[in-house]
């Protein structure tokens, strides 16, 4: 197989352009199976018959399914969703709590918001954290 390479070739506007080239060889069928309009003798075939074939393929598509024809035998497979985490507790008497963040530096907790924890920093005021998240990742201390 040859590398790409460019080439001047006339645009839709009939004006000349560069493109790249990027010489493909053609891979036999094998056993896939196209519907029949999507198979075209040569270039001049699909020239002329190629330009609305797409619309031709809905339209076609849309009336097999009014007539209620068989839908493709494709099953979606069913992948079964992991078992949630048990959400942790966070305690209720960490609530007015000094903490010292690696980023934040020193804060004061001031609220419990389901799995969140809000902190009062000295420095960048009001944050909202995910405690779990905090604790795993060990971002804040207690002092």
């Amino acid at each position: 197989m040859s590398k790409p390479y460019t080439d001047v070739q006339p645009g839709e506007d009939g004006n000349d352009r560069k493109v790249w080239m990027f010489p493909i060889r053609p891979v036999s069928d094998n056993d896939v199976k196209k519907p029949q309009m999507f198979v075209f003798k040569d270039m001049d075939d699909y020239k002329n018959r190629g330009k609305n074939v797409d619309a031709e393929y809905t339209k076609m598509m849309v009336a097999a399914k009014k007539k209620g024809a068989k839908k493709s035998s494709f099953v979606v497979p069913i992948v079964p969703k992991p078992e949630p985490k048990p959400q942790i507790e966070i305690p209720a008497d960490i609530v007015g709590r000094q903490v010292k963040h690696k980023a934040f530096g020193l804060g004061k907790i001031t609220a419990i918001e389901g799995i969140s924890i809000a902190v009062q920093f000295d420095k960048v005021g009001l944050k909202k954290m995910e405690y779990e998240f905090c604790m795993e990742k060990k971002l804040l201390k207690f002092i």
